[in-house]
């Protein structure tokens, strides 16, 4: 469950988070036969000292949007800087109390078009995302985990069929084509929380991903 948050992808790099809390460190152990079909070169297990977990990375081709709060601190940052080539430009985006990762409230849906919760970030770290047209959820949206769909290429998203409002938001933006998913009974999280990404392809889209594994 909440398979995104185990580990993370970087261009072609497979990273393994270092969960904050100490029951979900051995999860990824389950992984272990997915794990085994990627290249020993091209897996970085982040430090035992500098927590970063799954759900506080986004990627927006080289530009990477860190989260910092409770579950992901700011050594994560210079971490990464020193395992990443120069090519990527790494901002943290500092979330406020109560809020666990910054997908929660911050969703990337194609260059320049974002899901925000702007009650969720720092003032600061909200104008850090300036270059997006945002479409603003409401609180009972986020409290839903409104921001939680799940971009499959720039043209395809997941959404969870109870959120028509966001749905109407972003065809207002541009075409896509919409998959509807019904809300998770047991967690109330949409789809996106439960897929992890283990490899980009970055020739066409940042966003086109290939999907190994669903809990």
């Amino acid at each position: 469950m909440f398979t995104r948050d185990l580990a993370f992808v970087i261009g072609n790099k497979f990273f393994i988070s270092n969960m904050r809390k100490e029951n979900r460190k051995s999860a990824i152990k389950g992984w272990s036969n997915i794990i085994k079909q990627i290249d020993e070169d091209d897996i970085i297990k982040v430090p035992e000292n500098i927590y970063l977990e799954g759900g506080d990375v986004l990627v927006d081709g080289k530009i990477i949007y860190i989260g910092i709060g409770e579950r992901t601190t700011m050594e994560s940052v210079n971490f990464l800087k020193s395992v990443l080539d120069k090519n990527y430009t790494i901002i943290p985006l500092k979330l406020k109390p109560n809020f666990l990762h910054l997908d929660v409230v911050f969703t990337i849906i194609y260059p320049n078009l974002a899901l925000i919760y702007k009650e969720g970030l720092e003032e600061s770290s909200y104008k850090l995302l300036d270059k997006y047209d945002k479409i603003e959820l409401t609180k009972k949206e986020q409290f839903e985990l409104g921001t939680n769909v799940f971009v499959i290429d720039p043209n395809a998203i997941i959404i969870n069929s109870n959120h028509k409002r966001i749905k109407e938001e972003i065809e207002k933006k541009d075409n896509y084509y919409f998959i509807k998913n019904g809300r998770n009974k047991k967690t109330w999280r949409s789809l996106s929380v439960h897929y992890l990404p283990t490899k980009r392809e970055m020739k066409n889209s940042p966003y086109i991903v290939y999907i190994e594994r669903k809990t």
